[in-house]
């Protein structure tokens, strides 16, 4: 439909007067005039050429073969096609040369081929002169394909061609294409499959496996072994098999460390999915396999993760094709790897010191008011060590405490809560007032002078015992224990559990006057959680005791300081010093000298009415005596 005003905006429409047949331009086509009455204008309608063209769309080689790559593309080596369009074209009053626009696209590629010009969207957009009418004029465009990024080789790549006439504003009165010409083609580019049918191989894929441990054994260790390869041999014994892939299936604590290829197929795996307690990676091995071709590849996993409840690491590998397989039932091997689960446990009891002295103190229990009147202190240690190679974390560790003597009184008097060291964890008792039940550390008393045996802690080196000891252990039927239980968690190499009580003396001198005593506590280790642990030397159990050796010695009283002896000689020797340098003073040293008068010897007489007698009448001489030196 043509309006008026189309042609001018003036117009207000066309009359009734037509007239054709005319061709006023000379172009060989008929034109129109039409009146214009209501605009007292005529309008002539020229009439355009007609073009009729024929384009064809076609692909040289016509399949893709993978083994003939005969360009490099993108860094790669790839297999090039060319993709030709034909043009021809004719019609009455046409001009001796045309130009044609083209855009050609490939329409369900997913990326197996490609156009070596196209834009982001992998569309070419291009232009072409034909130089002459009625003659046939072909382009080329080429197109890649790279084997490694072929999905699929059954059906066929689509390419697509829309065109038309170029430059239709430089002309005067341009061409037209007939109505009743296609302007758009498609043609297909195949693949070489070397099969029997175009659309579909029958290969045979034969699985095959072996592994080896790092550990250089035929189980894996736990706690030892580091790696697991797994060796993949797949062999094609039928028609080639493409996008041929293995999937394998593995315990999930097992983690992918890497691929390694023997015949350097360039093979690749990731990650496919995870379900109820495994994980799959698929690998992409060969795009054909061609017939009789075996790949090869190991599967390296990280074996550092096994539960210890793992008994056995189970491995499926199936591999598969685009095709359906000849004979599916060999594409599958499966295997399982025991697992051993190792640890060398060790269990040892200590005493510190290993001898202590006693002495007699007998005292009421109600007069215990320090905890060294009750006796010399001990130490039981039980050291638990794990020397691997598998790890256990959690034991529950049994002690049997000597407690009591019959009635007569404690024995092993604890008097604090054991202590964990190394690890986490708790203790706990049969009876719920073990620890300290007189409650002795909390009494105090000024005052009391502080006797002790000197040698009531000894530690001696080696394990030497006194001989003649009477055994005060829970296998006496006289000993009443109490079982102490302890829980250790998140253990390390090493952890120490570690008792310290007081050696009830009393009940020592009562049970035997001035003896020999070897009071023994006895651990016992049990790992938790490890219901499959094998130690070495088929050993099931650990068990330890603490010995601890008491001998009775005479109290004395404590040695006296040297420097309270060394005070009081010198305070000593100034008293005495000052003493005797008053009585000097005073004179204390200075005596009289005594005279006697007359004859030595001469007597005097005294009457009864005392008074003197006379002396003697015979006469001697007088001598004087000095009695300072008598």
């Amino acid at each position: 439909k043509i309006l008026g005003r189309t042609i001018d905006s003036s117009m207000v429409g066309f009359g009734v007067s037509i007239s054709g047949g005319f061709d006023i331009d000379r172009n060989q086509y008929p034109d129109i005039a039409v009146g214009a009455a209501y605009s007292d204008k005529a309008v002539i309608l020229r009439s355009r050429p007609v073009l009729v063209s024929n384009v064809t769309l076609k692909v040289n080689p016509e399949y893709i073969n993978f083994n003939d790559f005969n360009c490099i593309e993108e860094g790669q080596s790839a297999t090039c096609i060319a993709v030709e369009i034909c043009f021809r074209y004719g019609g009455v009053g046409v001009p001796s040369n045309q130009e044609f626009q083209y855009e050609l696209s490939v329409l369900n590629s997913d990326g197996r081929l490609k156009l070596k010009n196209g834009d982001t969207d992998g569309t070419v957009k291009a232009k072409t002169v034909v130089p002459q009418a009625n003659a046939v004029y072909c382009v080329s465009q080429t197109a890649y394909a790279k084997k490694n990024e072929i999905r699929e080789v059954f059906a066929p790549v689509s390419l697509g061609l829309t065109y038309g006439l170029s430059n239709l504003q430089q002309c005067e009165l341009c061409p037209v294409i007939s109505s009743s010409v296609v302007t758009t083609h498609e043609t297909n580019a195949s693949f070489v499959i070397g099969c029997s049918s175009s659309t579909k191989c029958n290969p045979n894929l034969v699985t095959g496996s072996s592994y080896t441990l790092s550990n250089g054994g035929i189980r894996a260790i736990i706690g030892r072994t580091e790696t697991l390869s797994i060796n993949v041999r797949i062999q094609n014994t039928a028609e080639p098999a493409y996008l041929a892939s293995a999937l394998i299936t593995l315990p999930d604590f097992l983690p992918f460390d890497r691929v390694t290829d023997v015949t350097a197929n360039n093979v690749t795996c990731e990650l496919s999915g995870r379900d109820s307690g495994t994980s799959s990676y698929i690998c992409s091995i060969g795009n054909p396999i061609t017939t009789n071709q075996e790949i090869i590849f190991n599967f390296i996993v990280r074996t550092l993760y096994i539960p210890v409840e793992a008994t056995a690491l189970d491995v499926v590998i199936s591999a598969s094709s685009a095709s359906v397989d000849s004979n599916p039932g060999n594409n599958i091997n499966r295997f399982s790897i025991p697992v051993l689960y190792e640890a060398d446990l060790s269990l040892n009891g200590y005493s510190s010191p290993l001898l202590v002295r006693y002495v007699s103190r007998p005292l009421n229990i109600s007069q215990f008011d320090s905890l060294p009147l009750i006796g010399p202190s001990v130490t039981h240690i039980y050291r638990l060590q794990n020397r691997g190679p598998g790890p256990v974390e959690n034991f529950l560790l049994d002690v049997d405490w000597p407690v009591m003597y019959e009635d007569v009184g404690y024995l092993m008097y604890l008097t604090s809560a054991p202590t964990i060291s190394g690890a986490d964890g708790r203790c706990t008792y049969s009876t719920s007032n073990l620890i300290d039940p007189l409650g002795v550390r909390n009494r105090t008393r000024a005052g009391r002078q502080n006797l002790r045996n000197k040698r009531d802690a000894i530690t001696i080196s080696n394990r030497a015992y006194i001989p003649d000891a009477t055994q005060l252990s829970c296998d006496s039927p006289k000993v009443q224990c109490e079982r102490i239980s302890c829980t250790i968690t998140g253990t390390r190499s090493i952890v120490d559990v570690t008792f310290v009580a007081r050696l009830w003396q009393n009940t020592l001198n009562m049970i035997q006057k001035e003896g020999k005593f070897l009071v023994s506590s006895r651990g016992r280790l049990l790992p938790i959680g490890a219901t499959f642990l094998v130690q070495p030397g088929g050993k099931t159990e650990n068990i330890a005791k603490a010995d601890t050796q008491a001998m009775f010695d005479a109290p004395e009283v404590e040695s006296i300081p040297i420097w309270i002896i060394v005070a009081a000689a010198l305070a000593g020797f100034f008293l005495l010093s000052g003493c005797i340098y008053l009585l000097w003073k005073c004179g204390f040293f200075k005596r009289k000298k005594i005279e006697i008068s007359g004859p030595i010897g001469a007597e005097e007489t005294e009457n009864n009415n005392g008074t003197e007698s006379a002396p003697l009448t015979e006469e001697k001489e007088i001598t004087k005596v000095d009695l300072t030196d008598i």
